[in-house]
């Protein structure tokens, strides 16, 4: 099941294929560029010299861990694992320089594919029992516009949409951060779910009466993590209603999925 992750009850922790990273690292570790700089490293000090993966110095240096350790571990002690390699790069210096971070990002590079992570955000707003969804459209919209924005976001993907009864106004974000660490704090926090809530409450901005309030509800605002580029993919589909899943589909269509241009 999803876990609530923080104070605000709006923070989902919505992970599979968490063996993602590990993925990789078997695909990079068995290439041939890979198995040579291995070799390398267990033949004569010229060869160890020469050592290298190039232009990846993180994966590098986890190959030459893993040789090492190999190379001198007693009897007793378990293999090199990818998850205690993991461990010891997370921790202490090498979490303040970001170590796994770099690693990670070049562990994508090498294998051709993009590391994302960032966050899809669910608008689920109770407005009164009558209300101008078209007029109420064009303020959330609005907000929502005026949020991606903020300075925190590199990409920006959202959808406005009707509910499958056709009555409940409602949106869904896919934001992909300019700094991830700095957003994971930001989301953590729930100050996502605090811009909307005071963006909305703040009378000054001249929303329609039924905003004031509308996000104060525990379930109004949900924030899924998107930890790989497999749930990147996974909610792009989803803000378009013809690959949305069967039973998530509304209505009637409300609009395409825009993309915000920061150029």
């Amino acid at each position: 099941m999803d876990n609530i992750l923080n104070g605000n009850n709006n923070f989902l922790n919505y992970e599979y294929n968490i063996m993602e990273e590990y993925d990789y690292y078997l695909k990079t570790i068995n290439s041939d560029e890979c198995k040579r700089c291995r070799q390398d490293l267990k033949g004569d000090s010229s060869s160890r010299a020469q050592a290298n993966v190039d232009g990846y110095p993180y994966i590098t240096e986890c190959i030459q861990d893993r040789v090492l350790y190999d190379n001198f571990k007693e009897r007793w002690q378990p293999s090199w694992s990818f998850s205690s390699f993991k461990a010891k790069r997370t921790k202490g210096d090498y979490k303040l320089q970001g170590w796994w971070d770099i690693f990670r990002a070049e562990l994508y590079k090498y294998n051709g594919v993009r590391d994302v992570r960032g966050y899809m955000i669910n608008l689920s707003p109770k407005w009164p029992d009558k209300y101008n969804m078209s007029k109420y459209r064009v303020f959330l919209e609005r907000a929502i516009l005026k949020f991606s924005q903020t300075g925190k976001w590199k990409e920006f993907h959202y959808v406005l949409e009707v509910g499958k009864d056709g009555d409940h106004l409602h949106a869904h974000c896919v934001c992909i951060p300019t700094d991830p660490k700095l957003a994971k704090t930001y989301i953590s926090k729930g100050n996502h779910y605090q811009w909307f809530k005071r963006e909305f409450d703040n009378e000054n901005n001249k929303y329609p009466v039924g905003f004031v309030g509308c996000c104060r509800g525990r379930h109004s605002i949900q924030c899924i993590s998107i930890n790989n580029s497999e749930i990147y993919e996974d909610k792009l589909k989803y803000l378009q209603e013809e690959t949305k899943p069967e039973d998530h589909k509304n209505k009637s269509k409300l609009m395409d999925k825009v993309e915000v241009d920061f150029s």
